[in-house]
């Protein structure tokens, strides 16, 4: 996953990870996945998180590390061929490594491989491995403090850990169902462009435009998604819960966050009895719901 800082604000995940979900095609206009990651991240997973938790959360990153750079300088004396890996020297920070490529002499590409911690944009650095040229911070992204504690870590990015019975369970971190709030948040707004004569809707030559009943459907879908890998969350948070104190289970959000039209009615099994722990099938019964 690729974190991005854009006028200091944190974005958890980047078009990359989308890509590599198979989501959206890469060669749709960033700064529009952007608003819908921004969306996502403020209306859907802080409104799981809970405030108390979301803001300490967003205090575990520092929003310093190296993410892209131009190229200032791009003549080296280095041979052509591909540096992988290299550390960076210089500027504020320190950590940086990026993977270089050198061809008739000059550097034509620059790719962050670790992110470092202390940078600043416009921080001059320079590479040993290809001598004479220099870079300059264009973009930095987010990472995670010295000393965050790993089930944090293991929290944002995912690990594999044991449940009640000590089986092991694959949990994928909580960009997936960041992603797919994105996606159906896209779906939502893309369909309309706001242009001083007032908003308009898009035409294509060789296509047929959705319909409103296609477009709600897709984005219902989509929510569904976010809603599976949500609970995904849900559970490695209750397994971890000591170490979490201050996340607390939102029955109303729980069930806000359903999608499409749904019928209630009474259900009095202990998986689906609401307001503890207990209630959710993880174990507990001596913990409430604090809404």
């Amino acid at each position: 996953m690729q974190t991005q800082v854009i006028n200091n604000y944190l974005y958890l995940m980047s078009m990359s990870d989308l890509a590599a979900l198979q989501i959206i095609s890469p060669n749709i206009d960033a700064n529009r996945v952007n608003a819908c990651i921004k969306d996502a991240q403020d209306l859907d997973l802080s409104l799981f998180m809970g405030d108390a938790f979301w803001y300490d959360f967003l205090n575990q990153f520092s929003l310093t590390g190296f993410l892209g750079a131009n190229v200032t300088v791009a003549a080296t004396t280095a041979a052509d061929g591909t540096y992988a890996n290299e550390p960076l020297i210089g500027g504020t920070g320190n950590g940086a490594k990026a993977t270089f490529i050198v061809l008739g002499g000059k550097v034509t590409s620059v790719v962050q491989t670790s992110p470092g911690i202390g940078y600043v944009i416009g921080d001059s650095i320079t590479c040993a491995a290809v001598p004479g040229a220099t870079l300059s911070i264009a973009t930095l992204c987010g990472v995670l403090n010295p000393g965050t504690s790993q089930l944090y870590q293991d929290f944002f990015n995912g690990s594999v850990y044991k449940d009640l019975s000590g089986n092991n369970v694959k949990y994928d971190g909580i960009v997936p169902a960041l992603a797919y709030w994105t996606f159906a948040r896209f779906i939502e707004v893309d369909q309309i462009r706001y242009t001083t004569t007032g908003p308009v809707g898009k035409n294509h030559d060789q296509a047929d435009n959705a319909t409103p009943k296609q477009i709600a459907a897709l984005v219902e879908m989509q929510r569904s998604k976010a809603n599976a890998y949500c609970n995904k969350i849900e559970k490695f948070l209750y397994i971890h819960k000591q170490d979490f104190p201050l996340w607390r289970l939102s029955q109303q959000n729980k069930n806000s966050r359903q999608p499409g039209a749904r019928i209630r009615a009474i259900d009095r099994t202990r998986y689906n009895r609401g307001g503890t722990y207990g209630g959710q099938g993880y174990g507990w019964d001596n913990f409430g719901d604090i809404i």
